[in-house]
């Protein structure tokens, strides 16, 4: 299964480098981290409810949130800035990506939980592994290939 998840996960990101996309690398990185960091801080600061907290014990709903936002805006200044996506498609875009990088990192916490590890590895000390910062970017990718792919077909 692992071998599958990280196939799905990374195909997308070798077809951007492959047809020399970089600029949508850098734009799906960004906005992914985005959420990513969004979430870390308005969770820290304001988050009450939580979200998961069998698999994340964390994670609440303020940060869940605040990681849209944040996403969004992020996706909607790299757009206009590069000029990739009118504003509405840069506004659901951010809105998706953001929606899919946490469930590919509550879903990476639900892979920790089943084998009962706490990090998925020592490579990033303090950061829970590699996997934990690129869960979200492998949920997000395929996504993020199969919209630009419909928007490339209408053009």
């Amino acid at each position: 299964m692992g071998i599958v998840y990280l196939f799905i996960g990374f195909y997308p990101l070798l077809v951007f480098i492959k047809e020399n996309e970089k600029i949508l690398l850098f734009y799906l990185f960004n906005v992914v981290f985005a959420g990513d960091i969004g979430a870390y801080f308005v969770g820290k600061y304001f988050g009450k409810k939580k979200l998961a907290p069998s698999l994340s014990p964390k994670k609440t709903w303020e940060g869940f949130f605040g990681g849209i936002v944040f996403a969004t805006l992020v996706s909607f200044f790299i757009s206009r800035y590069f000029n990739l996506f009118p504003t509405l498609l840069s506004l659901v875009f951010g809105i998706a990506l953001s929606l899919c990088g946490a469930v590919g990192d509550l879903f990476e916490s639900a892979l920790k939980r089943a084998v009962n590890k706490k990090d998925s590895g020592s490579i990033i000390p303090g950061h829970g592994g590699l996997l934990d910062r690129i869960d979200g970017v492998l949920f997000s990718a395929p996504l993020f290939l199969l919209l630009v792919e419909i928007i490339n077909k209408f053009k």
